[in-house]
């Protein structure tokens, strides 16, 4: 049940922004006094890490990034599909991130 969230999640509109449903309300007024654009809050707000749930203890990290990327993929296929039905007067950047140097895999979307 729980990858039903990361793979196919609720999404709100509130203030004109798209955000998980889960957004933190503390996180939003902290970047909206930051004067950020409403781009950068909403990637900021709906990145999503996948460190915690493809990895495993002991694996071979080539192994684990391989399996970021490839889930990563079908994430942003999956975030495109939900977007596009739920909200198709919107239109949508979707990432994925694959930072290296950080070991860094996570998914994020913004209005464009």
């Amino acid at each position: 049940m729980a990858y039903t969230a990361l793979f196919w999640p609720k999404l709100v509109v509130r203030k004109d922004y798209v955000l998980r449903h889960d957004f933190s309300l503390e996180n939003l007024a902290i970047n909206e006094a930051g004067h950020s654009t409403r781009q950068q809050i909403e990637a900021m707000l709906n990145y999503n890490s996948l460190e915690n749930y493809f990895r495993r203890d002991g694996e071979v990290e080539a192994v684990a990034d391989e399996r970021a990327r490839y889930i990563g993929a079908i994430m942003v296929d999956m975030l495109d599909a939900k977007l596009r039905r739920d909200m198709p007067d919107r239109q949508f950047r979707i990432e994925l991130i694959d930072d290296d140097d950080d070991d860094d895999f996570a998914v994020t979307f913004w209005q464009v």
